[in-house]
């Protein structure tokens, strides 16, 4: 098995398009919406611009597994040169991450080489790890999701920041995932991006902790939809309510 495009990327969560999107639009823009009073309610635990300062919790006993195939020995690259702007952006990142609980200093055996893309993005080159995996099939729902709003009357859409570091990822994996910085080595705590079985286990966490609220709501990846049958705004805002809580007690 080989790849080539397998790369795990880590772009800094503060500064997503995403999140820099809605701090543009503001709350202001949804005022004289019905459920303008139910999502404010919300702004401050679910409707982050940034990540909390902690590694997330085991959600629902789930966590993502990094499995190799039997003997796999320890993948080592070395780093190639970088410039001296180029260095100061991955310090920047580095510091920002270990602060978010996304990453922290590793003695792993295992090292992939960083460079950067654009600032404030930058990635690690993983290919080699991802060689070594067991491939993962998965594929989403998009056209169940996109079809349930057709006969619908009430209908909402959000998706989660940086979803996959919402997942912890096994303490036994964690070496795995070792890349080099100007700093010294460090490891991922959470789910990377790139892997091959992140979308699968990313879409098992959200289908349990959501598992009781199909009636009102589907997810495709990082999307969720929330929808309802009845002309009655009032039925739809405490749908999206019921969404919004479960979000808020799972911290996601």
């Amino acid at each position: 098995m080989t790849t080539t495009a397998s790369l795990v990327f880590v772009i800094n969560p503060h500064d997503s398009e995403k999140a820099e999107r809605f701090k543009s639009q503001g709350w202001d823009a949804l005022k004289g919406n019905p459920a303008y009073e139910t999502l404010l309610k919300y702004a401050d635990t679910v409707f982050r611009t940034e990540l909390p300062n902690e590694t997330p919790p085991v959600r629902e006993g789930i966590e993502h597994e990094i499995l190799l195939k039997p003997g796999t020995t320890p993948i080592s690259v070395k780093q190639w040169r970088q410039s001296p702007d180029q260095r100061k952006t991955i310090q920047e990142w580095t510091k920002e991450m270990v602060q978010a609980g996304i990453i922290r200093p590793s003695t792993s055996a295992f090292c992939a080489p960083t460079f950067c893309v654009k600032k404030p993005s930058w990635l690690a080159y993983c290919a080699r790890l991802s060689s070594a995996e067991f491939s993962y099939g998965f594929t989403g729902h998009s056209d169940a999701s996109q079809r349930r709003h057709l006969w619908c009357n009430g209908y909402s859409c959000m998706d989660l920041l940086w979803g996959y570091y919402q997942v912890k990822l096994r303490e036994a994996d964690i070496p795995f995932t070792a890349f080099s910085t100007p700093d010294g080595l460090f490891e991922y705590l959470v789910t990377p991006m790139g892997l091959s079985g992140s979308p699968g286990t990313f879409n098992r966490l959200l289908q349990k902790v959501f598992r009781d609220l199909r009636d009102v709501m589907r997810i495709y990846f990082d999307d969720i939809y929330v929808y309802t049958k009845s002309e009655d705004v009032d039925e739809h805002i405490a749908a999206l309510d019921r969404v919004l809580k479960r979000c808020e007690e799972q911290k996601l």
